[in-house]
């Protein structure tokens, strides 16, 4: 009969093996020569060892003692009642390193249940690793696709895919689980392109704009189709700001009359801040123009930067100091800018998942 190399094991599934040497003399010989079949079974049984099993023993000494034995099959049935549709096919394209020790019970259970996770798992072509039966156990069920766990089985892209996901619900009412999954699928799981595919569905704000929409002067831009919309009208990079608005960084508003003219405003702990103001091609309107915008955004309670005097302003100058804080240039942010702020997003959200965890 071939004999299989020899795998070595290490970590829970070790000691637990070591615990019962006593009383399955040469087990650990066997399981280290045994196939993946073999060998991931035995991690199955080992994984249900008992927290204080020195005083009352492993539950499943006979059926690791039969596992040398008797069919795999016919052990599992024996030891558990019945065997899930898939189980032995699943441990059989395992690799022959062990799982962490609660996924076996947590794989046990998903195929006995029969659902789309166990659909998924039992889908995709090939090996199966750690990374794979991670993504089918925490991947959001609107994206429970083979080719989306294959794409995105590390921990990190599982955790930013389901963050984006969860995201794209509370903005856009488009955010269906099919659509989701459909994006996931056409951009291979891409966080930066996803954001950027729901910004531009968005069709409701992650807050309360600070323009009434019904304001008789300026136009609140309230989707991303009418931020896109003037975008064109303006010749300028304003959809480049959506991310902005749809993770609650910016608002922007049209003047409804005279110089056709859009501005920013920018949330603060007390309210809102005027930034700055673009006419067509991101040209500056006349201070005039600039100057009626301060004042009836102050009648809204929209706060706007104190003025220095000329003279401060040259002293400062001469110091080589220059007060960035006064009206920005958000709309020539770069890319790498508005990156920053997404991939900041996605830090936020997953030290919050986390820490619920």
């Amino acid at each position: 009969m071939h004999k299989r190399d020899p795998k070595a094991i290490d970590g829970w599934a070790l000691r637990e093996a070591l615990r019962i040497k006593r009383e399955l003399p040469g087990f650990l010989l066997w399981l280290i020569e045994a196939s993946a079949l073999q060998r991931q079974t035995a991690f199955l049984l080992l994984s249900e060892a008992r927290s204080r099993q020195q005083d009352s023993g492993h539950p499943h000494l006979a059926a690791l003692d039969d596992l040398r034995h008797r069919r795999v099959r016919d052990v599992l049935r024996t030891t558990f009642g019945s065997v899930p549709s898939g189980l032995l096919g699943t441990l059989a394209r395992l690799s022959h390193d062990p799982l962490p020790r609660h996924y076996y019970r947590r794989l046990f259970a998903t195929l006995a249940e029969g659902g789309v996770r166990a659909r998924a798992m039992l889908q995709i072509p090939g090996q199966l690793d750690f990374g794979l039966i991670r993504a089918v156990f925490e991947l959001d069920d609107a994206v429970l696709h083979p080719a989306v766990v294959q794409e995105v089985k590390t921990g990190r892209s599982v955790g930013t895919i389901n963050l984006v996901i969860e995201w794209a619900r509370t903005i856009a009412s488009t955010a269906t689980d099919e659509r989701l999954r459909e994006s996931v699928l056409i951009l291979k799981g891409d966080a930066r392109k996803l954001i950027r595919r729901w910004s531009a569905a968005m069709d409701r704000l992650p807050y309360v704009h600070p323009i009434a929409p019904d304001d008789p002067d300026f136009r609140p831009l309230l989707t991303g189709a009418e931020m896109i919309e003037v975008a064109r009208q303006f010749r300028n990079c304003l959809r480049e700001q959506i991310p902005l608005v749809a993770v609650g960084q910016a608002a922007f508003a049209v003047a409804r009359s005279g110089q056709p003219m859009v501005f920013q405003m920018r949330p603060m702990t007390a309210g809102w801040v005027f930034v700055d103001a673009w006419c067509r091609g991101n040209e500056d309107p006349q201070a005039s123009l600039k100057a009626g915008l301060r004042r009836r955004l102050r009648e809204r309670g929209i706060h706007t930067y104190a003025s220095v005097v000329e003279n401060d302003e040259r002293i400062l100058g001469l110091a080589d100091i220059w007060l960035d804080q006064t009206e920005g240039d958000a709309t020539d942010e770069s890319n790498a800018d508005i990156e920053r702020e997404l991939e900041q997003m996605v830090v936020e959200f997953q030290a919050l998942m986390a820490t619920a965890a």
